[in-house]
Parts: C-alpha cells; structure tokens; sequence
C-alpha cells in the first residue's frame, strides 16, 4: 500500500481512542487533472523540467518562500509527515495511496509530485481539534458538462460523478482497515471541495450551462449524502484565459440559497511565468509551479474554515470600522431589492469594453466609452422620459486630447537579431501605458546610459526615478530620450510571486517634444544586463483640439425635485479597475434603479439622484457649475471593483473629514495613499459616512458576505470636488490594489461580484438620503451612539480629541434629525 512506511509510523504514535474522542472530519476533494496534483517537487533535470525553476525543494532555497512553506520539511530534511490530517486517494491507474499528509498524493506513482490536499491539509489541521480524512477523487480531462454532469442537469447523469459518490462511500467503508488508528469513530462530513474546469471550455454548450450544472451538482451531492448543509469552497479554474468559465464559477456562490455555506475563491493570482517554471509547457497544469498548488490549496482551506467557523465576512481586520445598529430601516430598506436586481455580467460588459480603451479627456477611448454610455442611458430611457433627464455638458478642455497608437521600444545588439521588449499597436494592448500620457511621437536611438552625471549628447537615459525629473536632466545634457521604470512602493505581488516585475506605471508628462517612455523592472533588469546594447524607440501619438463631454443622468425626484444626490464615476484612467470598474457599476447601478422602480420594487425618492460620467474632478466641478438643483450629499464611485485575490485589495470606506482625519486612533489606520491636509476647519458634521457604513453592512447581510473596511479621510478623487464646496461627500474604492496606475490593471483584475456589491451599497446610500424616513432615524440614533463610544474610549488619554468625538456625534444627530424629518413639497410630478 502507498506510503505504508509512512503509515506504520503514525501509528506508532497515534494514542488509544477514547469514547469521547471527537468523530472524524471528513473533506470530499473533486476535480480534474489539477486536483489530482501536477506540482513538481525535486525534478531538477534541465532539460526536462527546467533546471528545477519552480520546484519545491527550490523554493524552499528562497528564504521568504522558507517562510511561507517551511512547514512542509522538518529540520532534518525529511518531508513532515502529519499525524491528525489522513488522505485516500484512488487514482485513475486504479492505484490506492491512503496515510497520513505528506508529499506524494498525487496522480503519479512516485513522491515527486503533490496537490492543493498538502496545503489545504495543513491549513484544516492547524485549525481543527480532531482528526480530518481528505478523500480524492479526482481524473484527468473530465468536464462537468458531460463527465461529472449531476443527476439534476437532466440527461444522463456523468459517470465520473457517479465514480466520486462510489469512491467516497468506498473510502469510509475502507476507514477502520486502512486507518486502524481511527476505527471505530464516527464520521461527519465537514466540506466539499471542487477545483475543476478545463474540459468545459472546450465541451460544447458547457460554458453557458456551468453555473447551473455547478448549481445542480451542490444539491444532488447533498441529497445524495445527507447533508443539507454541506459547505462547498469552488476553486477558481485560474489558470484558464475563459472569464465566462470564472465568472461562472463565482456567479455559483452567489445564489441566496448558497448563502453563508457555498464560497468561490480566486486563484489566478498564483499563475507563475512558465520560464520560472519546471514544465514551461504545460500551462493547463500551472507549468508544474509549487507555489502554485501551495497557494491553491491554501485559499481553498482557508475559505473552508471561514465557512465552518465564521460564517459570512463582513469586516476587516486591516481597516475595521465601528459596529452598526441591527434593523430594516435605514438603508436596509433598500439593500436586498436592489441587490437582487443588479446584473454583474451587464456592469461586467460595460467595464470590458471601456478596458479595450487607453481613456484620457476627450481622446477616442474616453470618446467612445461616453458614446457606451450614453447609449445605454438611452436604452433604459434616460433623455426620453420626464423624470429620466440625460445632459450631455461641453466645455473647452485646457489641453489638446491625446491619444496613443503604437509603440516599440527594441534592444539592439551588434551581431544578435533586434529584441522587441515592449510593444503596443492597439489601445487593449498589454503595454499600452508605456507611453506617458502627452508624451510624443518619436523614432530615435541611442546607446544606454543609466548614471546621470554620464550622460552624454545622444545617450537614453534609464532610470528608475521620475520620468519628469529625468527629462529635464536628460534634455539639459543632450540625451535623446528617458525610459523609466518607477513604481509606487505598494507595488508589491501580494500573492508572493512576482508579477509586479512586469508592471509599467502609469504616468503622464507636460506636453512636449521630448521621446520618453515608461518600462517595467524586468525590462530595467534586462537593459542592465547589457549596458552596451542600443535602444530604439518608436512611438505614434495623436493630438486634437476638442470640447470636454461631461454626462448627467438624472432620475428626478418626486416631492424635492431641485435637492439631488450626486454620484461620480469617471471615465479617464486605462486602468480595468481605475475606472473602468466605476464606469460600469455606476451605469449598471442607475439602469437596476430605474427597474425597480418602474417594477414597483422601491417607492420613487423624493429628491433627484443625479449621475455623472467624465474627467475625473473636473467633472464635478462642471456639474456643480452647471446645475441648478442644491446638491444635498455625494458618492464617488472609483476603483470599485478590485479582486481581493489579484489585487490584495479589499472595499473600503473613505469617510468625509472627521475627527479621526486631524488625529488617527484605533481602530482607525490609513492605508498607503496617505493622510491628507486636513484642519479642523474643515469638519462639517453629517452623516453620510454613517449611511455608507450601514449600505456596506446591509449589502453584506443581503449577498453572501463581503469583507469591507473605512478609514479617515486620505484625498485624490472627485469627493474632494464636493467637500471643498462644503457638501458631504464620501469614496467608495478598494486598496490596497498593488497594480493601481500600471499596465497589471486590466479586466482579469475585476471581480464582478465586488462590483455589484459597491454599487448596490452606493445606490442604497444615495436612496437613504433621497427618500429618507421619519422611522429610519433611531436606527442612525442606535449607529452613531456605537461609533461615539467607540471613539471616545479609544480617545480617553486626549480630552481634546474626546471632545471633537462628542461634538461631531452630536451635530451628526443634529444632521439626521433634519434629513429624516424633512417634509415633501408636492411639486405635482
């Protein structure tokens, strides 16, 4: 038997049962080929597995890696053999591996290789205080459509599903012969786990029908098995180009009847560069990468005890904010119906067509996602109905817009073919923001120079600083163009890998003449490795003279029509998640309103809820200069769909100026944008932070968890726009994302149930102050008296900032009393 040495050695040192004894957990691993376990541990032929690049005992040579991973080898060398987490693994050569956790349960007949179960494993023993059996069962190129198809999709039922049931019923009959140590115990099947997908991108019909295929295997499974209940963690297939595949995935876990129990986790982020792998071939197999399938099962297990422990998340421990009063009042009035009524794939479809686009004021990107816009707008009826007003608000625009059309930059090396090391010469390219923005074309060469005080007539400066500063060193000493490859200090690969080696910032300069272009690190890295080679850099731009479109749909208000709620998403910025993702959320937010109130679903506000589409801040301004209603509050909706997976980044709060903005306290922190310039002059209580944190909490309650966070104001998006004209005003974004302002932030970054999680909360907010109640206010009375205790006992050595606490709660309540007991003016609409 697989392992019996193994085996024999754990019990050895397994104690005697007591009645007691707390029954077995039991885990149901399924999938393909990647849950079967493709990770490479000690290959190292050059040849044939790369040199060993990516495998285990290599990463293990890293001591940052060390850290994350050294628990899978003991400090003699051997691989740590657990003595509480078991496996049983049939696998498809009809070869039984069962013993406890270590390398080697993996579909080869050798300890070379392993699967998410190590990780995983490891992660469920840590945290469970009885023993837990992993049951495999899990082939090689099997699709759900057709091989693992359940009962319910109609049909005829999969064999491979059929196979998994009979496999896990065998597997703990098999438990007291196999396991000797365990016998005699109960078993309670703790978790399913599902990390599968290939196959259905190349099945016909199996993409369009997974989410309900998925849906149909969770409730047959279930059935089958007896437990109702039964939490499932889906594994996102990452390392798949199909986002139709994912997202339907991730739409599985958010179906109501899944809440609480059924999760979806990203896993793209631990895709690995196949030449830092030890199979550069097999990227249907993440090319072999450990840290791959250690990253794998380790969100997996992870999810799971969330799951079994905690439940739904709803905050977060980096950036957590005060408690909110429990109710259905207040903006949990609307949070469900507007919830149920947003469609992710249609925000998701705007968000992917403005990312085809390099958006900057008034160029063609910029042009045709406004004409999207404006498009759909129309389509719900905005622009043709009375209370669905469309404006479309032209003014001159300071500079002339700007629009990038190819660029190559190549390394040229005597005696060697010319090396493109990046290239675009389309607007959805992958490194569209090498050029800066109003840099200009060009078509010059030169020889490197990396030193300033070396630099000479002719030369291409290369620097890791500011573009700008660069230029200016570089055109007074005659070198002919500057390649920088900075980044902000945050950006940082959170999964552990590299990626932010191949980010390029996205930046802009003074319009000019001067040739300059933005690279990342690893092209940095590559010109330092030969500082004899020539750079050529081509570039093609286009500059116009056009007016600005600003775009202003309003929903007018019946009762207080001239008193609007404004909500900004602005168009500029290439980025997927900077803005597209705003872009998006905020259209598809304003058509699921109008929907549900044309259903009837919601009463019609009272006050005019006006959205606005344009140049980031300067939008809000022309709005602001243009309208004639009085703006009661503002939201600004940017970056709000950032994958906490790929990004690292999690929803957040950013509150209006407050108390805590002139002095942080726990549990408040900033995050890497950094504080702003703040006075106390510059406080003005309200409660629109107050009503945001309630929709964030209330849309959190009404979808399957959400992980948010707040923190004191920090600056840079169009809220400031509105605060420096004294309205309230709050952002809604997510950070830390390590790909924010380069080329890494393109759609595979967007989560589009983030998506519709912050826009919901931002059309909640805006519907609490357009149509507040009388009865909506004890429930913000019951709010800010959690926050004022909050605030002042983390405040009680400084009776200066204890005092500020009071007074803002106290003029907060002021602020609600007048909101929530404001009286309609029939203005007959």
């Amino acid at each position: 038997m697989f392992l019996s040495q193994l085996l024999l050695l754990a019990l050895a040192t397994q104690p005697t049962l007591a009645v007691e004894d707390p029954p077995i957990q039991v885990f149901l691993l399924a999938g393909q080929s990647n849950m079967e376990g493709q990770a490479v541990v000690d290959l190292v032929h050059e040849k044939y597995y790369n040199g060993g690049r990516g495998t285990l005992i290599r990463l293990l040579e890293d001591p940052a890696m060390a850290q994350r991973m050294g628990h899978l080898r003991q400090a003699n060398g051997d691989w740590t053999v657990r003595d509480d987490v078991w496996v049983r693994y049939r696998t498809g050569n009809d070869v039984l591996k069962s013993g406890p956790l270590s390398i080697g349960y993996a579909v080869y007949d050798d300890l070379h290789h392993f699967g998410p179960e190590l990780q995983l494993g490891h992660i469920l023993g840590d945290a469970i205080d009885a023993p837990i059996l992993l049951i495999k069962t899990c082939w090689g190129g099997k699709s759900l459509h057709v091989d693992f198809r359940p009962p319910g999709a109609g049909g005829e039922t999969g064999p491979y599903y059929k196979k998994m049931i009979a496999e896990y019923r065998e597997a703990l009959d098999a438990i007291d012969e196999e396991f000797p140590n365990l016998a005699g115990r109960p078993r309670k099947l703790s978790g399913f786990f599902w990390f599968q997908g290939w196959n259905d991108m190349f099945t016909e019909g199996a993409l369009e029908a997974y989410e309900q295929n998925m849906s149909h295997l969770i409730d047959d499974l279930r059935k089958e098995l007896a437990v109702p209940d039964l939490p499932v963690v889906i594994g996102e297939t990452g390392n798949a180009g199909s986002l139709v595949l994912r997202h339907a995935q991730a739409a599985v876990a958010e179906r109501p009847q899944y809440r609480g129990n059924v999760s979806y986790v990203s896993t793209a982020q631990f895709m690995r560069r196949p030449q830092d792998s030890p199979n550069v071939g097999h990227g249907h197999h993440w090319f072999g990468h450990a840290e791959s399938y250690f990253g794998v099962g380790d969100v997996l297990g992870r999810e799971m005890l969330r799951i079994i422990t905690n439940g739904t998340p709803a905050g977060s421990d980096e950036h957590p904010g005060p408690a909110v009063a429990p109710g259905n009042t207040a903006t949990a009035r609307w949070a469900s119906t507007l919830f149920d009524g947003y469609s992710a794939d249609r925000a998701f479809e705007t968000i992917a067509y403005a990312d085809r686009w390099f958006r900057e004021p008034g160029n063609e990107g910029f042009e045709a996602t406004l004409d999207h816009v404006l498009e759909q707008l129309r389509e719900v009826g905005f622009g043709k109905e009375e209370m669905l007003q469309l404006e479309v608000i032209e003014t001159p625009m300071r500079s002339e817009a700007w629009t990038p059309k190819s660029a190559q930059l190549k390394l040229l090396i005597e005696g060697e073919p010319d090396r493109v090391l990046l290239s675009f010469r389309n607007s959805h390219d992958e490194h569209r923001t090498m050029l800066p923005v109003h840099a200009p074309s060009c078509d010059v060469e030169g020889p490197l120079c990396f030193d300033a005080e070396q630099l000479k007539k002719g030369d291409i400066f290369v620097t890791d600083g500011s573009a700008s500063r660069a230029m200016r060193t570089a055109r007074s000493r005659g070198a002919v163009a500057v390649l920088s490859s900075i980044l902000s200090d945050f950006t940082v690969d959170p999964s552990g890998g590299d990626r932010h080696l191949d980010a390029i910032r996205y930046s802009s300069v003074r319009q000019g003449d001067f040739p300059v272009a933005m690279i990342s690190p690893r092209v940095h890295s590559i010109l330092r490795n030969h500082p004899t080679g020539r750079i050529s850099l081509q570039a093609k731009v286009i500059t116009e003279k056009k007016p600005l479109r600003t775009v202003v749909a309003t929903v007018v208000g019946k009762g207080l029509p001239d008193d609007a709620i404004a909500l900004a998403a602005h168009v500029q910025e290439p980025g997927a998640v900077d803005n597209a993702s705003g872009v998006g959320g905020q259209l598809e937010g304003a058509r699921s309103l109008v929907n549900s109130l044309r259903q009837q679903k919601i009463g019609w506000p009272r006050r005019s809820i006006c959205f606005i589409w344009g140049d980031e801040m300067t939008m809000s301004r022309i709005y602001l200069d243009h309208t004639k209603r009085k703006t009661i509050v503002a939201f600004s909706a940017d970056m709000i769909g950032a994958s906490q997976g790929m990004t690292g980044a999690i929803a957040l709060l950013e509150r209006s100026p407050d108390p805590g903005a002139l002095k942080v306290i726990a549990p408040d922190s900033h995050t890497p944008w950094g504080a702003g310039r703040v006075s106390k002059s510059d406080l003005h209580a309200s409660g629109i932070s107050t009503i945001a944190r309630l929709a964030m909490h209330d849309v959190a309650a009404a979808s399957n968890g959400w992980l948010i966070g707040e923190h004191p104001w920090e600056g840079g998006s169009d809220h400031d726009v509105f605060l420096g004209r004294e309205i309230p005003a709050i952002l809604m974004w997510h950070f830390t994302d390590f790909a924010y302002h380069t080329s890494l932030d393109r759609l595979s970054h967007v989560d589009p149930r983030v998506v519709r999680r912050m826009s919901v909360a931002l059309m909640t907010a805006a519907m609490a102050v357009a149509d507040p109640e009388p009865g909506d206010l004890e429930r913000y009375r019951q709010t800010i008296a959690l926050e004022r205790q909050l605030r002042t006992r983390a405040a009680s050595d400084d009776k200066e900032l204890v005092s500020l606490w009071n007074e803002w709660c106290d003029e907060t309540l002021d602020w609600f009393e007048v909101l929530c007991r404001a009286k309609s003016q029939d203005t007959g609409h």
